[in-house]
């Protein structure tokens, strides 16, 4: 714990009573992004392998939380530009529908072309 002692945040704001830091660190897909961390007074009972277990819970829980956000960001980005494309597709298919008939429509008109006719 000595390697905090001077740290701006066991020191903040130059109060004396905050005497204790400790922390654990948040990672999402192997990168650290910060520390789930207790500052304050020193515990009076002092600090238990069962605190430092809750501690590590509670730093794993954080990075779950951020990786499962992550995640859904992933795939609505993925579900929108799937969308995306679909709609490009659909919009390429009427335009192709359309000209086809406009093509028959010319041909009809030209009397180049015969429609078919089906029998009920």
């Amino acid at each position: 714990m000595q390697k905090f002692s001077h740290s701006f945040l066991v020191n903040w704001m130059g109060n004396p009573e905050t005497s204790f830091y400790a922390g654990c660190p948040v990672v999402v897909e192997k990168k650290t992004l910060g520390s789930f961390c207790i500052i304050g007074e020193a515990p009076p009972g002092g600090w238990s392998d069962a605190d430092l277990d809750q501690l590590k819970l509670l730093a794993q829980k954080a990075s779950l939380a951020l990786e499962t956000d992550l995640e859904q960001k992933r795939r609505d980005k993925a579900q929108a530009q799937m969308q995306a494309m679909m709609a490009q597709q659909m919009q390429q298919m009427q335009m192709m529908q359309q000209q086809q008939m406009q093509a028959m429509m010319s041909m009809m008109a030209n009397g180049n072309g015969v429609l078919p006719v089906m029998a009920p």
